[in-house]
């Protein structure tokens, strides 16, 4: 009989370059879900739970949790331990007194970051996305994969993030792309850095457009527009990122 449906596992030493797991010790690893993130761009929560947050040791324990409804992830209970977890999400553990926003590492690799109880009600979403829906209102897709819609007078451009609190999802505040806000580098070789965009060269035939980003240390650097979410303005972060 042919085999039905996707594989429910991958090779330890074929998965994303963004999983931080030991990848000799393991044959098989367990694969995301489809979801809200990409394969390239996610990791499995139980992969989260045993591997990264060690708040578990084996499948087993990491599925027991899970269907006890004792994970949220943007402040909503997830019963299934395959659930994809990606950049800016918020996962709580109310039963460990817990809770962490999924950032990366300066190696690019997802790395979950504990985060103060004040913010467990925040994210933000970085608009890749932008359509008219009718003359009064505006949909928006986001990194996540996620979708809102908004009045059209919202003054919100492609590239631009929004500060949403959960789990309603209401627009908080506007981040917009632009010199002098606040961004956070989550791709590429400068990936975990924050700093302020001091420069926004546009994209020609060519290339990309390129941000020059300042650190607080005044270090420059620079990298593709794609790579960077605004997260503050000010040289304030609206949420902790390192």
């Amino acid at each position: 009989m042919a085999k039905k449906g996707g594989s429910k596992h991958i090779k330890a030493i074929a998965a994303p370059r963004l999983w931080s797991i030991q990848r000799k010790s393991k044959v098989f690893v367990t694969k995301p879900m489809p979801g809200p993130h990409s394969l390239e761009t996610s990791i499995p929560l139980l992969v989260l739970l045993r591997d990264l947050l060690k708040e578990v040791k084996t499948v087993k324990e990491a599925k027991k949790v899970v269907k006890a409804k004792k994970v949220l992830v943007d402040g909503k209970i997830v019963v299934d331990e395959k659930r994809p977890i990606g950049l800016m999400d918020v996962v709580s553990l109310p039963s460990y007194g817990k809770c962490y926003r999924i950032t990366v590492d300066r190696k690019g690799r997802l790395k979950p970051l504990e985060i103060p109880k004040e913010e467990e009600n925040l994210k933000i979403l970085k608009v890749v996305k932008k359509m008219t829906v009718d003359k009064d209102r505006l949909g928006l897709t986001f990194h996540d994969g996620s979708y809102l819609e908004l009045g059209s007078e919202f003054p919100v451009k492609v590239g631009d993030s929004v500060l949403i609190s959960l789990p309603d999802r209401k627009v908080l505040e506007l981040l917009p792309f632009s010199v002098g806000s606040t961004c956070f580098v989550f791709s590429g070789s400068s990936s975990g850095t924050v700093g302020k965009i001091i420069k926004i060269e546009p994209s020609s035939l060519r290339r990309k457009s390129i941000v020059e980003v300042e650190t607080e240390d005044g270090k420059k650097i620079a990298t593709i527009k794609d790579y960077v979410i605004p997260i503050g303005k000010d040289n304030v972060p609206r949420v902790k990122m390192l």
